[in-house]
């Protein structure tokens, strides 16, 4: 039996636009984003293992070394959530 909680991880992150427009001006930088799921341990972990789960769903645990003081943004919810924890440390109350 796994151990942890099912959790989707999205990462979302700017493409390269191609294309230039008309005028000459660069287009947009568009979002893609990519999500996967994987059992995360979430009890009993830290807020640095915490970060290093969600980069290991994406193989980006090797790349990237989240510190007290330092890391990626990114934001938590869950399905019934009030709020959406958002790093480093702030709480929006969802409508």
């Amino acid at each position: 039996m796994l151990s942890g909680h099912l959790c989707n991880v999205t990462l979302v992150y700017p493409t390269t636009p191609t294309a230039v427009t008309a005028r000459g001006k660069a287009a947009a930088v568009k979002k893609s984003k990519i999500t996967k799921m994987d059992t995360v341990v979430i009890e009993g972990i830290s807020r640095v293992q915490f970060v290093e789960a969600i980069l290991m769903v994406h193989g980006l645990s090797e790349k990237f070394s989240p510190g007290v003081h330092s890391g990626p943004s990114f934001k938590v919810w869950w399905n019934g959530a009030r709020y959406v924890y958002i790093s480093p440390g702030f709480k929006l109350k969802l409508t």
